[in-house]
């Protein structure tokens, strides 16, 4: 079996060593930081791709779209994101994640050329539709490919930040937005063609940078994958690894039920259901504090700027939620930091329905940003580790998909519910889907918690002597990354 060898002089490795044991156990290298990089951007240009709409929204002309229609489009995307993520994305599974992460950027960004062609509402709906199914498959992929090139104790911090590239994203077209409407003279078109352009440099960035996922090559076991890992394993600088050889982890892979009878089969069903329901309830009240929480707070205090500021600092706080998380996450089980996160936004969303206005209302509306944006990386980051290598697209694309439902439906409800509740009635109702998240994310910490202790012992069976890298200093680079979460 051929391997990829040490430079003459370099203390001589375990010589069978699987590569996914290796990036899991070694200090990442610059090229792994990079492959997150590309992920950060993908999930910048969906969040932008999104939340662009809502600029664009005001300014098509009555006789291009009525009000009704308009909602229409505003959910279009979302739709769209749900078929991506439950249709496009678990094609990664057979097919790899590098090939479709390209094919649904490329997809996105076209649907954002054409929606700035869109000769009336029905088509511009059709192509928001195919631009939210790229968008729904990239930011499925992009958290798991970021997954599979960091390290163990890296791992929650590599989701945390491409996850908070969503919220960059949103922010930027928020930012912009005004800016590029003004420079194109009110033209809403130019909107989805500034999207276009940062859509096209993603893109080009995933060609020339973004590697195919090394435990996806393990799992397919032929000439061409060996010698795309020995490729992949040269640029990262690993050496002594056997392309051929696979982990504990990846034995179970290939062959058996576990990866044939899919995340909702009898072994993975109650975790699959587990993850699905409480992933919905936090996104279900995220959107609904996100969408609702300008107009809610305008309306209890009669002044628009203030709604406008409440809903900047509940973004703002996702963003650092996404932080809070990613530095946890080298500590604490993912599973854990989701309840604990939780537990945060339920307390912060009943002191802000109470207050609604002044400083303890701010502060309550950063920490419901951070804790609801904090729970749903958590629950990201859970899932492809609790799967095998080739049904982790599939099962991530189930949750996120799923999860989908609810971002649509609860800013619809609470249009309708508005008429019946105030808004400290909605927002004390809003979080009780984030107190149903917590309990859920709280059993599914004590059933998962066994696997993810496994999962340590796995990394700590490895002796950082045969880590197969080729800084000298490996030794002491791996005594210094051993991590005890809890």
């Amino acid at each position: 079996m051929a391997t990829c060898s040490a430079p003459s002089g370099a203390l001589r490795k375990e010589k069978s060593m699987n590569v996914v044991s290796v990036v899991q156990n070694s200090r990442m290298s610059v090229w792994q930081y990079v492959v997150v990089g590309v992920c950060f951007l993908g999930n910048l240009i969906d969040g932008f791709e999104l939340a662009v709409m809502g600029f664009a929204l005001p300014q098509l002309p009555g006789d291009f779209a009525t009000t009704a229609q308009k909602g229409w489009l505003a959910g279009s995307a979302l739709i769209g994101m749900g078929l991506g993520a439950l249709f496009l994305a678990p094609q990664a599974d057979r097919y790899g994640r590098r090939s479709i992460l390209i094919l649904a950027s490329a997809l996105s960004t076209a649907g954002m050329i054409a929606t700035a062609l869109s000769p009336n509402v029905w088509a511009m709906f059709g192509v928001r539709i195919l631009t939210g199914i790229g968008v729904g498959a990239v930011g499925t992929l992009t958290i798991l490919v970021a997954q599979e090139y960091s390290s163990l104790k890296q791992r929650n911090m590599s989701t945390a930040m491409t996850t908070i590239g969503y919220a960059v994203g949103a922010f930027t077209a928020g930012s912009v937005g005004l800016i590029l409407l003004e420079a194109f003279g009110g033209a809403w078109q130019g909107l989805f063609l500034a999207g276009s352009v940062l859509g096209t440099v993603g893109l080009i960035a995933m060609i020339l940078l973004l590697p195919e996922s090394l435990a996806y090559l393990v799992m397919q076991d032929n000439h061409r994958s060996r010698a795309e890992i020995l490729k992949i394993a040269h640029r990262m600088h690993l050496h002594d690894v056997d392309p051929g050889a696979r982990s504990a982890e990846s034995t179970t892979d290939v062959g058996g039920g576990e990866s044939k009878e899919g995340p909702f089969g009898k072994q993975y069903r109650t975790t699959t259901v587990m993850l699905t329901f409480g992933y919905t309830m936090v996104v279900a009240a995220y959107y609904f504090v996100a969408n609702w929480t300008p107009q809610l707070v305008k309306d209890a205090t009669g002044d628009v700027a203030t709604g406008a500021m409440v809903g900047t600092i509940v973004t703002f706080g996702g963003i650092l939620g996404a932080v809070v998380f990613g530095f946890l996450g080298m500590r604490i089980f993912a599973t854990k930091i989701a309840w604990i996160m939780l537990a945060i936004a339920v307390v912060s969303q009943v002191v802000f329905a109470l207050t609604l206005d002044g400083p303890f209302a701010l502060i309550a509306a950063a920490l419901l940003g951070m804790g609801g944006f904090a729970a749903m990386s958590s629950y990201m980051a859970a899932t492809p580790p609790l799967y095998p290598t080739l049904m982790r697209g599939k099962a991530l694309g189930s949750v996120v998909g799923i999860s989908r439902i609810g971002s649509i439906l609860t800013p619809i409800a609470a249009g309708y519910l508005v008429a019946y509740l105030t808004g400290v009635g909605l927002y004390l109702a809003s979080s009780i889907l984030f107190a149903m998240s917590a309990i859920t994310a709280f059993c599914l910490w004590l059933r998962t918690r066994s696997h993810f202790e496994r999962e340590g012992e796995r990394r700590f069976s490895t002796s950082p002597t045969s880590l197969p890298h080729s800084d000298p200093n490996s030794v002491r680079l791996g005594n210094r990354l051993r991590f005890t979460p809890k």
